[in-house]
């Protein structure tokens, strides 16, 4: 199976996927199609020629790439962004998994690495669109907030399994402090804080997080598009 995960980023989701890295069953794949937004995109992200130098930008070879990873489970994480119509077109198969987050704490945790971003660049109204895709195609993804993650790892992760029918194990609770052989070359720039811990954290205070005026305009394009997938989990 090729479990696509869909998160918007600063996310957990980069916890999420050492998660996953601790079952002897699975591979995990950081975003394989972060060389192809770059190039797409013209964007210039920490680290870019890395970043450029370490992925192939054609899409073909990175969906070969994934379907040749030989494991019984494969976990993909992307980003919402980075991904076009064509892999889901090109790819029926795979599975798939959006992991939201209040846009006050993904803004907040987005700006201390690009301190200037524009709605596209935070991959919550790209969720949406996806998610409204998959439900048309008739391809039905599971929906995850990641505070409910962290309030709850164990009994969100048991209902995730589930819902993909795959086992459980409590490995996915913990795993090892430090960087991990899957990272993207990007780790340096974003993965700071995820090398420290060893599992799921309690999630931040919404209301009492402290957020920028500037961005104020950020937030509000942002939340309509959260509730609506938030909705989604009910």
């Amino acid at each position: 199976m090729i479990l696509n995960l869909i998160p918007s980023p600063r996310n957990v989701s980069t916890a999420f996927m050492y998660s996953f890295g601790q079952r002897k069953d699975t591979k995990c794949l950081d975003e394989p199609f972060y060389a192809c937004y770059l190039k797409e995109t013209g964007k210039h992200h920490p680290g870019r020629e890395k970043i450029m130098k370490s992925l192939s930008s054609n899409r073909e070879d990175i969906y070969h790439w994934i379907r040749s990873t030989n494991a019984p489970l494969v976990f993909v994480k992307n980003m919402a962004h980075h991904i076009v119509e064509k892999d889901f077109i090109s790819n029926p198969e795979w599975k798939h998994c959006f992991l939201i987050r209040h846009p006050k704490l993904l803004i907040r945790s987005f700006t201390k690495v690009i301190e200037k971003p524009a709605i596209e660049d935070l991959g919550i109204t790209a969720q949406r669109n996806w998610f409204d895709y998959l439900n048309q195609q008739n391809n039905k993804p599971y929906i995850l907030d990641s505070n409910d993650l962290l309030l709850n790892p164990e009994i969100e992760l048991k209902k995730l399994c589930h819902f993909f029918n795959i086992p459980f194990t409590p490995s996915m609770l913990t795993w090892p402090p430090g960087p991990k052989s899957y990272d993207g070359t990007w780790a340096p720039y974003w993965y700071n804080g995820v090398h420290k811990s060893t599992g799921f954290k309690p999630p931040s205070d919404i209301e009492s997080a402290q957020f920028p005026k500037e961005l104020q305009y950020l937030l509000d394009k942002c939340l309509e598009d959260y509730l609506y997938l938030k909705n989604q989990t009910k």
